[in-house]
């Protein structure tokens, strides 16, 4: 046999070889089966691959399957062109990385997404083109497994937090729509939320720039670690889901403790609109620069918290400056002045900033252990796991740290490398522990129980403040004692009694229509089961939306202070029912001041006194005009309602100054006055009511007079708060206890 049919042979048998494995390559495949195998093609072939659309979906599947493709003696365009290849048929769309050393590197370095040029004898044409430069070959492991993971981390991060800030913000204000008669009037005041952005971008900007789950050997040593961001595991719709559940966690926690506090912060003065609407922003201000410290890892939380408590300090700054000039004030939101002042003198305002932070801690806790140890751990998570373990265990053997998927090997981790580890043991999304050395569960049980604890405490003293107000209330109003209803479900549970009123404290009084006006007199003679000691008297009515949007715009600040109306301002704001009668102008005019409540009330035999109802700062504020009360310049206040406004006050009668701060919920609790003497059990008391203001047309229309006892910190009688608590309480408990099954089940 000749040489050249031996060569012949052997290209045949060659061929045989080739198309045998080719045809191994597609079983493989076909079979969803990943390859430990390399790939070799050259230019030449290349050429011949691009010309053919079969060839080309065969080398795309035999390619992306191989561990390995190596392309010799290609040109700088055939690089640029394997790149692009790779972009636009490989689904998913992967992102695509190009390192190189020289200008023969540039086209394909520009076609990838991420380029990276080496600094090197050849040049700097591949660095100057390139989005990352390195100095040697070798620390491209560093940029890639390490910053390019935690980078992306951060950024995910970061994305996450700004979405999940601003979904808070929106549900708190989209279910405040429901309690302001769908008006679009905002919960939070203009002025104020206009702090937002600022204040709750901050906190994330430290985890955002230096975060670290792991340390820099750990991550090095479990190169896959990596994939977290090619598989894109943290930023992902199962990702935004779980941030839209905790969104609507965190914002129902932040309503259901303000708005149960609501009744407690009324009868203490604080539970107009501007007072109550600052107090949940405060709550939330918290809320999120504690979500953003708990994301933290040990590394940055240092940090995050410095910064957050600046960014809390920055808020109140800018609540003292916009709240506390006068000057200022009337520029931008006239009723937002001295806010602070008495949002800060109820006990009920600090209850909620610390319950709804403790309450959030708890439920993220327990939420983060659930879903990152039993539900859905990732490699991270399993890899803390494993180290928890042995930490416990006090082994110092190798173990396998991770269950790799593109890997049959055992990762290995030495005993100093635990260690280094469980150094940074407080990582932002694998366990954010407050203690390295106990594992992450003994934590969530330890916060849970904490939380019960105190939530207890809190609910304990708020009970016992409240249970230790004995009450008179008195329902006067036909449309409501016949049944009539009529109203929403929103407004039936803010007219009911404020939780804890006891049955024998309720009373109906009996009206006489008088005739010739649409006045009634009622009255009640009733025996006091208890003694009532200091009385405070306050009204109740509704259901009154004070807090639409219209309504609150309704008015004039000028005339209130005893200026003169800019021109046009009267009509812009005012409309005509309530600004002129007779050929007069109305002075002030407006929907809040024309509408005021005028019922009065009398407890035989004794004086009401009528004082410090108000707040001063809006007392000394208000003011009557230069012609004021001349008749022929207007109708005055005094003359539309002459039984409960004096001649001599007019806009400065503290009950118009009390009604001139709306109700942040669609009912309307205003003090009356005070008793200077006790109302003793067994004793007969006589209470008279002139009912004037007509709520027959209001659906499930209500009114009522309260005569309680009180304290400057709690108020009157409210035992919802107080329930909440212990219910959030009770709720922590259990998330502790749940924990412990939990784990066994793992």
């Amino acid at each position: 046999m000749d040489s050249s049919s031996d060569e012949e042979g052997m290209g045949q048998s060659v061929v045989s070889i080739v198309q045998r494995e080719l045809a191994a390559v597609c079983r493989h495949l076909q079979d969803g089966e990943s390859l430990a195998h390399g790939l070799l093609v050259t230019g030449k072939e290349l050429t011949k691959i691009w010309e053919s659309d079969d060839l080309m979906e065969k080398f795309q599947r035999l390619s992306t399957s191989c561990g390995v493709l190596i392309a010799c003696r290609v040109s700088p365009l055939q690089k640029a062109e394997l790149v692009q290849f790779i972009r636009d048929r490989v689904q998913p769309q992967p992102v695509t990385l190009a390192v190189g050393d020289g200008a023969n590197d540039v086209p394909m370095i520009q076609t990838a997404q991420v380029g990276v040029g080496i600094a090197g004898k050849e040049g700097r044409q591949a660095v100057n083109n390139s989005d990352f430069a390195i100095a040697q070959f070798r620390y491209l492991e560093r940029l890639l497994l390490l910053h390019g993971r935690w980078n992306y981390r951060r950024a995910c991060m970061f994305t996450l937090f700004t979405f999940w800030r601003n979904m808070v913000q929106v549900l708190m204000i989209a279910c405040y729509t429901f309690i302001s008669g769908f008006s679009g009037t905002c919960l939070f005041e203009d002025w104020i939320r206009l702090t937002f952005n600022g204040v709750c971008t901050m906190p994330i900007l430290p985890p955002g720039c230096l975060d670290e789950d792991f340390k820099e050997e750990v991550v090095l040593k479990h190169p896959d670690l990596y994939q977290v961001g090619p598989r894109s595991e943290d930023l992902n719709v199962g990702k935004v889901g779980m941030t839209i559940l905790v969104a609507f966690l965190h914002a129902s926690v932040l309503l259901i403790v303000t708005v149960l506090a609501f009744p407690g912060l009324e009868s203490t003065g604080s539970g107009d609109y501007y007072t109550f609407g600052t107090i949940c922003y405060t709550c939330l201000i918290i809320d999120v620069n504690y979500r953003a410290t708990f994301l933290s890892s040990r590394k940055s939380r240092k940090y995050t918290a410095q910064v957050a408590l600046l960014a809390f300090g920055m808020y109140v700054l800018w609540l003292m400056f916009d709240t506390g000039w006068l000057w200022v004030c009337n520029k931008l939101t006239p009723n937002m002045y001295s806010v602070p002042v008495h949002m800060i003198k109820n006990a009920y305002f600090y209850f909620c900033v610390l319950a709804v932070p403790l309450i959030a801690f708890v439920f993220d806790m327990f939420f983060h252990w659930f879903y990152h140890r039993i539900y859905n751990p990732d490699r991270g998570d399993l890899l803390q796991k494993r180290l928890e373990e042995k930490e416990h265990e006090g082994s110092s053997d190798g173990f396998d740290c991770l269950e790799s998927s593109d890997a049959d090997a055992e990762s290995q981790v030495s005993n100093a490398e635990m260690q280094a580890l469980m150094i940074d043991c407080n990582s932002a999304d694998l366990s954010p522990d407050l203690f390295c050395s106990i594992p992450y569960h003994r934590q969530v049980i330890i916060v849970a129980l904490a939380g019960w604890l105190v939530l207890w405490a809190f609910a304990g003293v708020c009970y016992w403040q409240s249970t230790e107000k004995t009450q008179l209330r008195i329902v006067y109003d036909e449309n409501s004692t016949k049944g009539k209803g009529g109203s929403t479900f929103i407004e039936d549970l803010f007219l009911r009694y404020p939780i804890g009123t006891m049955p024998d404290e309720t009373h109906s009084a009996h009206c006489t229509p008088l005739p010739g006006s649409n006045e009634k007199s009622c009255e009640l003679t009733v025996t006091l089961p208890h003694d009532i000691t200091d009385p405070m008297l306050f009204y109740s009515v509704g259901p009154i939306y004070q807090n639409d949007n219209a309504y609150m715009k309704s008015e004039v600040v000028q005339e209130l202070y005893g200026q003169e109306a800019p021109a046009g301002k009267r009509e812009q704001r005012c409309p005509e029912r309530v600004r002129e009668w007779d050929g007069l102008p109305l002075v002030p005019c407006g929907l809040k001041a024309q509408s005021l409540f005028n019922d009065t009330f009398e407890v035989v035999g004794h004086t009401i006194d009528h004082t410090d109802i108000a707040w001063q700062q809006d007392i000394d504020r208000y003011g009557n005009t230069s012609d004021y009360p001349q008749p022929d310049k207007g109708r005055w206040l005094f003359q539309v309602f002459p039984e409960s406004i004096s001649k001599e006050l007019n806009v400065k009668d503290e009950d118009f100054v009390n009604w001139m701060r709306p109700s942040a919920v669609p009912r309307v609790w205003n003090r009356v006055g005070f008793l200077t003497e006790t109302l003793y059990a067994g004793q007969t008391y006589t209470i008279k009511m002139q009912s004037r203001f007509n709520v027959a047309t209001i659906p499930g229309g209500f009114k009522s007079l309260v005569i309680t006892e009180h304290s400057e910190l709690f108020g009157t009688r409210h035992d919802g708060f107080a329930y909440v608590l212990g219910f959030a309480g009770l709720i922590c408990l259990l998330m502790g206890l749940a924990v412990v099954p939990l784990k066994r089940f793992v």
